[in-house]
């Protein structure tokens, strides 16, 4: 059985961005790409916040990265989800602007993925 993956819209910027000038940042988009050349071994998932996400900014970017997730499915936002996501940042003291965030980590953890890529 292959691990389930929830797909946060990090990884598509990592994907899509023009190569980074630092080294570090550079690195992670290489292994980012490296990696997504050799994801047939996990059963990728995302959302609608990935796909709100993913469609703001550079026309041209956000083309490439909704092409990226075009054939991923979507998890829904449920109101398991909801609810987890609002205690995140309340009990963590999180603040308002962490709200997508926590919804991208209580999406993945209310759907039982395996792990969550940000």
């Amino acid at each position: 059985m292959k691990p389930k993956v929830y797909l946060e819209t990090s990884i598509l910027g990592c994907l899509t961005a023009w190569i980074a000038r630092d080294l570090v940042s550079a690195s992670n988009q290489a292994v980012t790409r490296e990696w997504w050349a050799t994801r047939e071994d996990i059963d990728l998932y995302g959302s609608a916040i990935v796909i709100d996400e993913s469609g703001r900014g550079d026309p041209e970017a956000s083309r490439h990265r909704l092409e990226l997730i075009s054939d991923i499915p979507q998890l829904e936002i449920n109101d398991a989800a909801r609810m987890l996501g609002k205690k995140l940042v309340r009990e963590l003291s999180l603040p308002s602007k962490a709200s997508a965030d926590a919804l991208h980590i209580s999406l993945a953890a209310s759907h039982g993925m395996n792990y969550l890529l940000t």
